[in-house]
């Protein structure tokens, strides 16, 4: 076997050693560019006209159907105005609205329904000067159970006992009777 002496390499011998062999992949292209457009600022001022004729015909037509909705600039509404309390329509019987209000108030009742599982409340309307009071079944369903009832007129403090006529659970009537009714 014989060597080389180390003198003998070349220079460029010895680059090719040392060096790092790396792939070549091809250089990246752009794509073609097409035929460059011609100006737009024609087209610009004809959208931008287009546009403003459109509005000029809409503010046309808006103005025109107003003027003739409108007719002598009133709008149709009349607004009756008096001194008048508020709901103070009549009813057909002739009373308004608060004056019903004053009439039925006394025979509203507040209904109090206590038993061992707590307590339910309610409102009833007096129907009888005997106390007959009509309210809902699911009110006085616990009297059924052995709760007591009591019943405390709009604007009165004191309540009075009261006991179960009789219900219709379906229906979610009730009539109870005042004890003592006067």
């Amino acid at each position: 076997m014989e060597l080389e002496p180390e003198h003998s390499k070349t220079d460029q011998d010895a680059t090719v050693e040392n060096s790092v062999h790396v792939a070549a992949w091809p250089t990246p292209t752009s794509p073609t560019p097409g035929p460059i457009p011609a100006s737009s600022a024609p087209l610009r001022k004809r959208a931008f006209g287009s546009r403003i004729t459109i509005f000029l015909i809409a503010a046309l037509v808006g103005g025109t159907a107003g003027h003739f909705a409108g007719g002598n600039g009133s709008s149709g509404l009349t607004i009756n105005t008096s001194n008048q309390d508020p709901g103070g329509a009549l009813l057909p019987s002739g009373l308004t609205i608060p004056a019903l209000v004053r009439a039925v108030s006394p025979s509203v009742v507040s209904i109090d329904v206590r038993t061992s599982m707590g307590e339910e409340q309610g409102t009833g309307m007096i129907l009888q000067a005997n106390g007959l009071v009509l309210t809902n079944a699911h009110v006085v369903s616990g009297a059924l159970a052995g709760g007591t009832m009591t019943v405390t007129r709009t604007g009165s403090t004191s309540s009075l006992p009261a006991t179960l006529v009789g219900l219709d659970a379906a229906n979610d009537v009730a009539l109870i009777r005042i004890t003592n009714a006067s």
